[in-house]
C-alpha cells in the first residue's frame, strides 16, 4: 500500500471515529440555534442523520450555513468569506434540482450542510496528500513527509477541518500553491493563494513566499515579478474587501464617508467591532482558561522555532535543518506572533492547521524521540475540543 492510500484509509478511520462520538455523546446543548435552523425542537427524538447533522452545526457552522443560504444579510457576517459558501450553495444548489426540487426549506438546510461537510472532508482528504507530497519535495531520506501527513491527520483541530468550516478548504489551497510555487509554477501559485485569500484572511500571508524570491534572486525583473505574483496572491482579500463595503445586503456602517472607504478595511472593522479583536485585546484576566487551552500549542511553536532557526544557524547536517524550508518557518514564526498578539489565542489550533511547519517539527520529534507524549497530547486536545464543540460549548 502507498503513502498516500495509507493516510487516506487513516484519515477516513479517524473521521469516522469522531464522527461517531459527536453523533452519539450524550448531553445538554449549551444552546438552540442550530436546532431552530433545522427545524427540530428541543427534545424532540431525531433519527441518527438529524442528530449527526445537528452535532456539526455548530459556532461559526451556523454563520457559514446562512451565508451559504441566503448571502450577507448582516454586517457581522461579513467576517467570512465568501469562496467556501458559495461553493456549499453551488452543490446543495444542484442537488436540491436533481434530486428535491420541490422540498420544504428545512430539508434544503440539511442538504446545504450535508454539502458543506461533503467539501469540506473532501478538501481534507486531497489536503493530506498534498502535505505528503510537498513534503517529499524537501524530506527524502527521512519518514517526516509520512509523519507530517498521518500528525494533519490527527491533529488538535479536527473537528474544524471536519464541519462546516473553511480551515480544510483553506488548508488545501495553501498546500496546492505551496506545491506550485516548489515546482516554480509560480503564476499557478498565485491564482490558487488569491483564491485561498477569498476563502480566509490569513491568505494574504501567502504573498510572503514571493517576497522571499525576491531575496534569493537580487534582480529588478525577479522583483517586478514577485510584485505581481504577490499583488494576484492578495487580489482575492481585497476583493472581498471590496464587496463588503459596496454591497447592499448587509453593507458595512464604515461607509459613512469616502475617507473612511480607503482607509479602513471591512474584515479589521467587524472583527473589531463584534469580536473585540485587537492588538493585546484578547491580554485580560477573563481570557486565561482561553490561553490555558493555547498553551500547548504555543509552547510547540516556539521550541519548533527555536529548533529549527537554531540548527539553521549551527548548520546542522539533519535534514529537517534544510535551509530550503526557511520561508515555511519564517511563516510560522509570523502567524504565531500575530495569534498571540491580534487574535483569540484560542484559535490557535484552528489557524496552525494550514501550518506545513507545524506538521514538519511534530514528525522529526517522532523520528529523533519518544512520540508517545505528542500524539497523545494531539488526540486529547482533538477529541476533548471534538465532544465540547457538539455540545456547543467552547472552546472554538
Amino acid at each position: 500500500m502507498s503513502d498516500e492510500a495509507k493516510i487516506l484509509v487513516a484519515a477516513l478511520c479517524w473521521k469516522a471515529f469522531n464522527f461517531s462520538l459527536a453523533t452519539l455523546q450524550l448531553g445538554v446543548e449549551n444552546d438552540s440555534s442550530s436546532r431552530i435552523y433545522l427545524g427540530l425542537s428541543r427534545g424532540e427524538s431525531s433519527c441518527l442523520l438529524d442528530r449527526f447533522l445537528l452535532s456539526q452545526l455548530r459556532w461559526d457552522a451556523v454563520q457559514m450555513a446562512a451565508v451559504s443560504e441566503g448571502g450577507y444579510l448582516y454586517e457581522s457576517q461579513h467576517a467570512f468569506f465568501p469562496v467556501y459558501p458559495l461553493l456549499c450553495r453551488a452543490v446543495s444548489r444542484a442537488l436540491i434540482s436533481l434530486f428535491c426540487p420541490d422540498c420544504c426549506v428545512f430539508a434544503r438546510r440539511k442538504i446545504l450542510l450535508s454539502a458543506g461537510l461533503a467539501i469540506s472532508n473532501v478538501s481534507f482528504l486531497i489536503a493530506a496528500v498534498l502535505l505528503l507530497r510537498l513534503s517529499k519535495t524537501f524530506f527524502r531520506r527521512s519518514r517526516i513527509p509520512f509523519l507530517s501527513a498521518l500528525l494533519f491527520v490527527v491533529q488538535p483541530g479536527t473537528v474544524f477541518v471536519s464541519s462546516m468550516y473553511s480551515e480544510s478548504l483553506f488548508a488545501m489551497l495553501c498546500f496546492l500553491g505551496m506545491f506550485f510555487y516548489q515546482k516554480r509554477k509560480f503564476f499557478l501559485a498565485s491564482v490558487v493563494w488569491g483564491l485561498s485569500s477569498a476563502t480566509r484572511s490569513n491568505g494574504i500571508a501567502m504573498a510572503g513566499f514571493f517576497l522571499y524570491s525576491v531575496l534569493l534572486e537580487r534582480t529588478a525583473g525577479a522583483a517586478l515579478r514577485s510584485f505581481l505574483y504577490s499583488a494576484v496572491s492578495v487580489s482575492g482579500f481585497f476583493l472581498v474587501d471590496g464587496y463588503a463595503k459596496l454591497s447592499k445586503g448587509g453593507g458595512l456602517g464604515l461607509l459613512a464617508t469616502f475617507k473612511e472607504t480607503l482607509t479602513h478595511n471591512s474584515y479589521v472593522y467587524v472583527q473589531r467591532k463584534y469580536w473585540d479583536v485587537g492588538l493585546f485585546r484578547f491580554w485580560a484576566l477573563k481570557q486565561v482558561p482561553g490561553f490555558l487551552y493555547a498553551l500547548p500549542m504555543i509552547l510547540f511553536s516556539v521550541a519548533g522555532l527555536v529548533s529549527y532557526f537554531g540548527g539553521l544557524v549551527a548548520r546542522s547536517r539533519k535534514e529537517f535543518f534544510t535551509p530550503a524550508v526557511f520561508p515555511y518557518f519564517v511563516l510560522w514564526m509570523f502567524m504565531t506572533l500575530q495569534v498571540t498578539t491580534a487574535a483569540h489565542v484560542n484559535i490557535i489550533y484552528r489557524l496552525f492547521s494550514s501550518l506545513p511547519p507545524v506538521y514538519w517539527y511534530g514528525a522529526y520529534l517522532a523520528e529523533t524521540k519518544d512520540s508517545l507524549l505528542l500524539l497523545w497530547i494531539s488526540l486529547s486536545v482533538s477529541v476533548s475540543t471534538g465532544v465540547l464543540f457538539s455540545l456547543f460549548y467552547p472552546p472554538t
